[in-house]
């Protein structure tokens, strides 16, 4: 799978224009694109890939991957704020396989794996987390 094909589509999708989500949160990183957390605006979005939830069949050619996306919002911002977000993110994503386009494969499905979890961070930032899992197929 070539995961910067994958990496590429989901941010398309995240900072296409006229979309509510990059409205509220116009800063989206990879995790490893994020700058240094103390020269970042708030509030900010990172994703991921989580570990050990990549599976690719070679067989069949099926692709599954699990993405992490972090929802950050300033120190004294609002756990109200970083909901809101994510509720716009969920809007977004979940059953996006007919918006969401990765280069050379076919999306099968887009869906949020688990309830959105919410905590302040040892620095005082509020942040929620939300995992998807994406299934596709290569052409």
């Amino acid at each position: 799978m070539d995961i910067n094909a994958l990496k590429t589509g989901l941010y398309s999708l995240l900072t296409g224009s006229s979309n509510p989500f990059i409205t509220a949160c116009p800063r989206v990183f990879f995790v490893d694109d994020v700058t240094d957390v103390d020269t970042v605006t708030y509030p900010y979005t990172d994703y991921q890939f989580t570990p050990g939830k990549y599976e690719f069949d070679s067989g069949t050619d099926y692709v599954t991957a699990n993405i992490q996306f972090s929802i950050f919002d300033a120190v004294g911002g609002s756990s109200l704020n970083v909901g809101s977000i994510g509720t716009k993110l969920d809007t977004l994503l979940n059953n996006s396989e007919h918006s969401l386009s990765v280069s050379g494969y076919k999306v099968l499905n887009v869906k949020r794996l688990n309830p959105p979890i919410e905590h302040i961070t040892m620095s005082e930032h509020w942040m929620e987390t939300r995992d998807y899992k994406i299934e596709l197929q290569k052409l």
